[in-house]
């Protein structure tokens, strides 16, 4: 009888066909089920527990990944970036005040600061002043005669030249009542004609800053004078002959209309209009801006309300680097654009007004004349508030967010302002240090 050995089948065996085999499989296939429903089991409770661990019964392990953050107190602001472009600001028309045949012009570019030539009419120079009142009258110039009568010069068909002074009289024809005859009595007018006033106003001021300012002694003032105004006095037009002599000009002592520009300040010049031998009259002589290098930024009229006067900006120039600035001037008028090629955000064919913005430091910009910058404009800010990374949010099912600490525990926050990756957030236990569960 052969062995178990030899036979291949042991002790227990169960042979092929045998109805013991059929048992054995199906009892192996209820076992494994069973050890898959227990594993299925196991792997619940085991996720239970670690969700109640998770709460704020007690500390559990972190999670491996798990990124966390630190909550902050700083001062947060919102900003928007709007192109713009650097430049002297926009070029305004400069017309000649008087008749003349343009006889030399500056350069475009070059500087023009107070009491030098802007330019030349029949070569006479016309120098600039600063003021806010331009030149509309003659000043210094003697009014005709102070003294009472007339003087007529005429010239006798020889040549002879004769001067016939006139007086005022009177001439009354009465008859004597006791001889009857009629006697001639020429009545002399003896009232004098009242000195002409020197001429006093604004412009006046104007000089005679511009005079003082240049060096030369104008004198005193009359008493009494109104603020903003001066007296053409006999000292001016000294003070204007010095000045006129070492300009190269006659010292004529007096000003006539079109001999100076007024400007608020020095000035750039900037397009020449005119050439040489052009009469004067035809238009503009040239361009001109100011001196100093500022930012020009259209806005939508829809958002200048937010802009004011003084309020500080950042500038971000060509390679990238930040200087500060200002704004000095809103525009008063708004200007819609043709509708044309644009971005997404171009605002194209929407009233612009433009924002003018000065650099507080202009050596940032010493080796630029024009280049298009991005300004940066705080529209908000909200300082020594909580924040954590917008990451950090988790939305809550009954609406709202919260942070989680790592032990699992949620807080519920009041969010703020948003600002590029940060969000405002006030809750219950939050305190700068307080680390936070976070995506990013």
């Amino acid at each position: 009888m052969p062995s178990a050995d030899e036979d291949g089948v042991g002790i227990g065996a169960v042979e092929p066909g045998d109805p013991r085999r059929a048992r054995v499989g199906r009892v192996g296939r209820c076992v494994g089920l069973v050890v898959v429903v227990v594993l299925v089991l196991g792997a619940v409770a085991a996720f239970a527990v670690a969700r109640r661990s998770g709460g704020s019964e007690g500390p559990a392990k972190k999670s491996a990944g798990v990124q966390t953050a630190t909550v902050t107190r700083t001062d947060l602001s919102d900003a928007r970036e709007l192109p713009g472009t650097l430049g002297f600001g926009t070029e305004q028309p400069l017309k000649a005040g008087r008749k003349g045949i343009v006889t030399w012009l500056p350069k475009s570019g070059d500087t023009i600061t107070r009491g030098k030539q802007l330019y030349r009419l029949d070569d006479r120079p016309v120098s600039l002043f600063y003021g806010a009142t331009p030149m509309f009258r003659a000043l210094g110039k003697p009014d005709g005669d102070a003294a009472g009568g007339a003087t007529d010069t005429k010239t006798d068909p020889k040549g002879d030249t004769k001067t016939d002074t006139r007086t005022d009289s009177k001439s009354d024809t009465k008859t004597d009542p006791k001889s009857g005859t009629e006697q001639d009595t020429t009545k002399q007018d003896t009232t004098k004609k009242e000195a002409a006033k020197p001429p006093r106003g604004r412009d006046v001021r104007m000089v005679a800053d511009n005079l003082k300012a240049l060096g030369y002694d104008i004198g005193s003032q009359p008493t009494g004078m109104p603020t903003g105004e001066a007296t053409w006095t006999p000292a001016l037009s000294t003070a204007l002959k010095k000045w006129q002599k070492a300009l190269g000009t006659p010292q004529t002592g007096f000003l006539d209309v079109g001999d100076v520009t007024v400007s608020t300040g020095e000035i750039r010049v900037g397009a020449l209009s005119a050439a040489l031998g052009d009469d004067a009259a035809g238009g503009p002589v040239m361009t001109v801006t100011p001196t100093a290098k500022a930012v020009s930024v259209p806005v939508a009229a829809t958002d200048i309300g937010s802009i004011v006067v003084d309020t500080p900006v950042i500038v971000v120039l060509p390679d990238n680097t930040e200087a500060r600035g200002t704004v000095s001037g809103v525009g008063r008028s708004a200007e819609r654009k043709d509708a044309g090629l644009g971005g997404p955000d171009s605002d194209v064919g929407g009233a612009k007004m433009t924002v003018t913005v000065t650099l507080d430091d202009p050596a940032a910009v010493k080796n630029l004349d024009a280049a298009g910058v991005q300004v940066r404009f705080v529209t908000e800010t909200r300082k020594g508030v909580l924040t954590v990374p917008i990451g950090a949010l988790v939305a809550l099912r009954e609406g709202g967010y919260a942070v989680q600490i790592p032990a699992g525990r949620l807080i519920a926050v009041k969010t703020g302002l948003f600002v590029k990756g940060m969000v405002e957030v006030e809750g219950s236990g939050l305190e700068p240090g307080t680390r936070v569960v976070t995506t990013s």
